[in-house]
């Protein structure tokens, strides 16, 4: 049973990664079963449940349905800046406010 997408973040991942084909009622995800990965970024994406994640990524969880898994990211990526620039503007505050 194929599955629409119709969160528009969760169809431009799954067609950059050629897992999805345009649909006129959605995307259409050609894979039943994905899993939530996440990057030393602290980015988050989802992958085919039948493939090991890509370099950089590793699994954070169960595999579930892609609107399942689309959820889950929704809940849990609440900054989406990247970690790197989070903790710079961390470091950067904190120096600001050292020296009042």
């Amino acid at each position: 049973m194929k599955q629409v997408i119709t969160s528009l973040w969760g169809a431009l991942v799954l067609l950059a990664f050629g897992l999805a084909t345009p649909a006129m009622s959605g995307v259409v995800f050609e894979v039943e079963t994905t899993y939530v990965v996440i990057n030393h970024e602290e980015q988050y994406s989802i992958f085919p449940a039948d493939r090991k994640p890509p370099a950089g990524w590793k699994k954070t969880g169960k595999a579930c349905r892609v609107n399942e898994c689309l959820k889950h990211i929704e809940r849990v990526w609440t900054d989406m800046r990247p970690l790197s620039i989070r903790k710079s503007v961390e470091n950067q505050l904190s120096q600001h406010l050292k020296k009042k």
